[in-house]
């Protein structure tokens, strides 16, 4: 009996000894992990189910962890540490603040328009608190465990202003979707119900918005077309000023209109400056001013001009007087280097005037590919003496004489003379002897000239640019200007201007340009904004080419919804187009829609039909991140 129990006790002993060793040697193998890991990993964590160090703080392996993980403890491989989250994980420069957003970014955002609360927070700490990722995301719950999953109450945790769910009690949408102006000026409910039922466009109006807008790639937003398929059937004539009565160009360079008798009468040596230039009465152009202001002596001469009548100098002082005759002389040297340096020229004065560089495209697009022979000929029609006054002048020598006359007066109707061969040609006659003699020759030698064979009313009805009516320089004789004609939709050179304007003071360039009637007329449709113009139609987001993750507030996808939308008022069933309109810069910015009602959502997202939970049209982390996996740890497969 005594030898059959020391027997058992030896066997027990034994196994004991083994059960022992071998679990000694289990915890304190690299596959402890596996034994005591306290659950699965979720999907996309699985590929690093060896790598606990990856998450853990210390998963070091040992004996004394392995037994109080037997012990009930867990497996002891430290704490989850957040810095090792946004190893893969960008969310932001404050990647723990509630919402991955700044505090005070924060706070103003969570108030109404009237200053009151949107949003109220359950703790005054939670505000400015951060907040740890294990918060939100546990692990180790299986391979069906979502980490991304809340539920409505976890949510509301934070906040004060609690509610039953989406159906009871949601506070109503303020300024969504359209919390600011569009950017395009386009006026829905003028367009459906004046425009769009015009005799005169009405076989040219979309069927309906489904013509104009289409869901983008991922199904969310929904894109426009672009204008050549949405808009050029009934606004290609507009930008192009087919049916404009004045000039359709932007007067670049232009001789300004000056009281040169006047001028003259008071002891004023001028030169050669055509007396016919009054006539048209051209003041100077905002270009003309941006290129002399880069003169020393400018803006004294020029801010004096702008209490002078430069038509009408009978009552000005001499401080006027002085700053007129600067104004000729200023003039010309412009004109003097840029016939003899051309482009750059005119590159260097944009450049001073805006203080910075210019790019080699942005320089094309601000010259628009002035042609020299065009300068040329404006040169040779309006100062044919201009570089050799300038040279005498310089030098301290007299000016080369000139015989003063009146000015010629406006032309006749047609007395039977022939039409002029070159009619219409920038470097063509037509019947306006500046200074009552050719500038190019006499009458009896020059092939050119001619009686006039238009009368005033058919040079209005004929303007000078009609000869590029597809855009381009041209030579306005009649405002004595050096003209560029939009050539349609984007124009580079419009677009060019209208930006160097914006990022500067040059109010009067902007105005110029970025007004409804203005040549090429882009600000009818895109609107000012303080910082320039809006050239997008939509507010600019990340795309997949970027490489980052756009995560805004509220989220919504057009795709699923288009096919449940009433068939009769289409897009309409949810958004309704309003009249009403603000004011951006003192140009028209329209707001376009009613805010969504509730109702309009409720009647699908509920418990029982389409859900709705919170996370169903809000994000929790709010910003531009850089995609999962981007840089993952050195060691570990990408999650990309």
């Amino acid at each position: 009996m005594n030898r059959a129990r020391r027997r058992r006790r030896k066997f027990a002993a034994w196994g004991a000894a083994t059960v022992i060793g071998l679990s000694l040697l289990a915890l304190a193998s690299p596959w402890t992990p596996q034994f005591v890991m306290p659950g699965e990993l979720s999907p996309p964590h699985a590929t690093l189910a060896d790598r606990c160090d990856l998450c853990h703080t210390d998963a070091t392996h040992t004996v004394a962890r392995g037994f109080r993980a037997l012990g009930g403890a867990g497996f002891a491989a430290g704490p989850v540490s957040d810095n090792h989250c946004l190893a893969c994980h960008d969310r932001g420069s404050r990647p723990f603040a509630p919402h991955s957003v700044d505090p005070e970014t924060l706070t103003v955002r969570d108030l109404r328009a009237d200053g009151s609360p949107l949003v109220e927070f359950a703790h005054a700490y939670t505000q400015r608190a951060d907040l740890s990722c294990v918060t939100c995301h546990r692990e180790h719950r299986g391979e069906e465990s979502s980490l991304t999953h809340l539920s409505d109450d976890q949510c509301q945790t934070c906040h004060v202003q609690r509610f039953g769910s989406f159906t009871s009690g949601h506070p109503a949408f303020e300024r969504y979707p359209f919390p600011d102006p569009q950017r395009i000026a386009f006026d829905h409910d003028r367009h459906f119900n004046v425009h769009f039922t015009d005799a005169d466009f009405i076989d040219r109006a979309p069927g309906d918005c489904r013509a104009c807008h289409v869901p983008d790639s991922s199904g969310h937003d929904m894109t426009v077309g672009s204008y050549e398929h949405t808009c050029a059937a009934c606004h290609a004539d507009d930008i192009r000023g087919v049916a404009r009565a004045t000039d359709r160009g932007v007067p670049f360079l232009a001789l300004p209109a000056v009281d040169v008798v006047t001028l003259r009468a008071r002891g004023f040596e001028l030169g050669h400056w055509p007396a016919d230039a009054r006539i048209a009465e051209t003041g100077i152009t905002p270009f003309l001013a941006l290129l002399l202001s880069t003169r020393t002596d400018a803006a004294t001469q020029l801010a004096t001009l702008d209490d002078v009548d430069l038509v009408d100098l009978g009552n000005a002082d001499e401080a006027g007087m002085q700053a007129a005759a600067w104004l000729t002389w200023a003039t010309r040297d412009l004109l003097d280097d840029i016939a003899q340096r051309g482009h750059i020229a005119i590159a260097e004065r944009v450049e001073s005037a805006l203080h910075r560089s210019l790019s080699a495209d942005e320089t094309a697009a601000l010259l628009a590919g002035l042609p020299g022979d065009t300068l040329a000929a404006a040169i040779d029609r309006w100062l044919p003496d201009l570089h050799e006054e300038l040279e005498a002048r310089r030098a301290g020598l007299p000016l080369p004489a000139h015989d003063h006359v009146a000015p010629t007066p406006p032309p006749t109707a047609p007395t039977g003379t022939s039409d002029d061969d070159l009619e219409g040609d920038l470097l063509g006659g037509g019947g306006d002897d500046l200074l009552g003699d050719d500038l190019l020759g006499n009458d009896e030698g020059d092939p050119f000239a001619s009686t006039p064979s238009t009368t005033p009313a058919d040079q209005a009805s004929h303007p000078d640019d009609s000869w590029v009516a597809f855009g381009g320089w041209h030579l306005a004789d009649a405002s004595w200007g050096l003209h560029y004609r939009p050539v349609g939709h984007a124009d580079p050179f419009m677009r060019a201007w209208i930006d160097a304007a914006a990022s500067t003071s040059r109010t009067a360039l902007l105005d110029a340009l970025a007004t409804p009637d203005a040549p090429g007329a882009c600000i009818k449709c895109h609107t000012r904004t303080p910082r320039g113009v809006a050239w997008r139609t939509g507010h600019a987001r990340p795309t997949s080419a970027s490489g980052l993750d756009h995560r805004p507030w509220t989220r919504f996808s057009h795709a699923p919804h288009l096919t449940m939308v009433d068939s009769a008022d289409g897009c309409r069933t949810c958004h309704v187009p309003i009249a009403s309109t603000t004011r951006v810069d003192g140009l028209h910015a329209v707001h376009g829609f009613e805010n969504i009602q509730l109702n309009q959502c409720t009647s699908c997202h509920h418990p029982e039909g389409a859900g709705s939970s919170c996370l169903q049209c809000h994000n929790y982390h709010v910003g531009d991140f850089s995609r999962v996996g981007a840089a993952p740890l050195p060691g570990t497969p990408s999650t990309r």
